[in-house]
This record gives structure tokens, sequence and C-alpha cells, in this order.
């Protein structure tokens, strides 16, 4: 017996950096009948569990049904307490069954619908990952550490060459009042440094080339475990493709189809559970993860 059969909606959330997207999936009718996003609403569990919880009550009370199946893409879920605890707090209020993967792992079904051996994801928006798919094993770049290629990385070091550069300052504005302007609000900033780069200013170029070097970087990491087939999702990495030498493709669906998309494998084959939890494992464990 199907473990969905008895629910009308499966709730789809897919969390980010600065933005909260959702979408409420009519299970009966077999279309999207609500769809909402909420910026401003930061929803990444490596970096604050209560607020990505207060995130997705936010989007639950807008476009939830009385509990049922809720699929979660966030960023930030290789602390497996922070996934425990988070299903827990969301069990207790009816919600369930809750299953929570990487927003990377999402991208990639996003890209490819259904991946196929060799096919992998450069995510670069508010943070930044590459993730490929082996036939086997789910392979994982990238950390908090190492976020060069990202909206908040762009902008920080613009600002910081703002006083030795007239030219840059006329995109970049001043730098903010607050030094611990939070990450989400430095993100909005970096669509000034791809301004300046196309009006000339050098300073600007050279940044765009460092984050774009960091893309190859990342993607070089992932073929030695057969990963050739490469697309760019998310909007700072997909503006930095004229600028990177690994031939890639544009991902076409973005990260909400993509959870929808694995929503529904697992809702078709129950039996997908358990590979997606062994996918999460991989992706966490990895010997790429532990590089980076």
């Amino acid at each position: 017996m199907d473990i969905f059969q008895q629910d009308k909606y499966l709730i789809v959330i897919e969390g980010g950096g600065s933005t909260c997207r959702g979408l409420r999936y009519d299970l009966g009718q077999g279309r999207i009948d609500q769809r909402l996003i909420l910026d401003q609403h930061p929803c990444n569990l490596h970096r604050n569990r209560v607020r990505t919880e207060a995130s997705i009550l936010t989007m639950l009370g807008r476009i939830g049904d009385a509990g049922g199946p809720l699929f979660l893409s966030l960023p930030g879920v290789s602390n497996r307490e922070n996934v425990v605890w988070l299903t827990a707090q969301l069990s207790q209020r009816g919600w369930g069954p809750v299953y929570i993967v990487s927003d990377a792992v999402a991208a990639l079904w996003g890209a490819f619908e259904e991946p196929a051996p060799g096919q992998g994801v450069f995510i670069g928006g508010t943070g930044c990952i590459a993730l490929g798919y082996d036939g086997h094993h789910l392979w994982r770049t990238g950390s908090p550490e190492t976020e060069v290629a990202c909206g908040p990385w762009l902008a920080a070091e613009a600002l910081k060459r703002v006083p030795h550069d007239p030219q840059l300052a006329l995109f970049m504005g001043q730098p903010p009042s607050d030094p611990a302007e939070e990450r989400h609000q430095q993100a909005l900033r970096a669509p000034r440094v791809f301004a300046a780069a196309a009006a000339g200013n050098k300073t600007a170029q050279e940044l765009l080339q460092e984050a774009a070097t960091s893309i190859d970087a990342h993607l070089a990491q992932l073929r030695p475990c057969g990963i050739h087939d490469f697309a760019l999702c998310g909007s700072i990495a997909q503006a930095l493709r004229p600028w990177v030498k690994t031939p890639t493709r544009i991902a076409c669906a973005n990260g909400l189809e993509g959870a929808l998309a694995l929503g529904l494998s697992v809702y078709n084959n129950p039996g997908m559970l358990h590979w997606l939890c062994d996918l999460r494992k991989i992706e966490t464990d990895s010997p790429l993860a532990a590089q980076a």
C-alpha cells in the first residue's frame, strides 16, 4: 500500500541562504495548486536552525494543509543532529512523514530530471557547492569555508576594494555601516559586481574570474569520480558561465522543481526512500567533502 495514499497534498519547500520557496501539489488532481516565494527568509540548517524552522513554519502557514507529507530541500543538512532536530520539531506540529534532502540533490534532479551516471551540478547563489552522481554514489565538494563563487563573497570582496577603486564605488556604493551585515543582505549586492565588470571595471572582472576559477576547481574534483556532464544552477553560477572554462550547460529547471520531482518519485516508489538516505550519507561522508 502506498504510504501517502491517504494524503491530499504534497508540500515541497526549497530553502536557500536568502529565500524560501514552496509549493503545494494536489495529489488527486496531479497539479501544483499553490506557489509562494518568501524573500528575506533564510533557510540554512548549518547557519541557523531556529531561523530555518521559523521560515519553514511561515511557509507552511501560507500554503500548508493540516499536516501531511513534507519534502524539504535545504542547504546545510550535513549535520545529522540538525536534521533530526528539525524533523522532530515539524513532526510535533503534525507534519509527517518529513523528508529532508540536500538542496544540491534537488538541484541535480532539477537540472537533469532523472540524473544519469556521470552528471553533476554546481550550485552558486548565496552559497555554493558542487555535486555529482557516478551511478552508485553521490559525490560532493564545497563547504561553508570554501564559498568563493557565491553572492556574499563577490559583494564582500568588491566592497573591500571600493576605497581604492572610485569607478567600482559608483556601482557598489559605500560599505554597510553594520560590519555584521547578514549573508542574504550581502548577496543582494552581487549583481552590482557583474554590472561593473560589464562596464569594463578591471577589479570587478578580476573578481569574476577568480570566482569562475573556483567553479572550475570544484568541477575538476568531481572528474575522478566519473562526473563529466555538468550543469550550472543558481543565479551567480549561471551569470559566471561565460568566465568558466569547463564546458557546462545551464539548468533549465530550478531547485524547487527538482525537489518536487524528487518528492513525486518517492510518492510513486516508497522504496526509494532508503536510497535517498544513502545519498545524503554518502554526500556527507565522501572523501571529496572531507577534502573541501
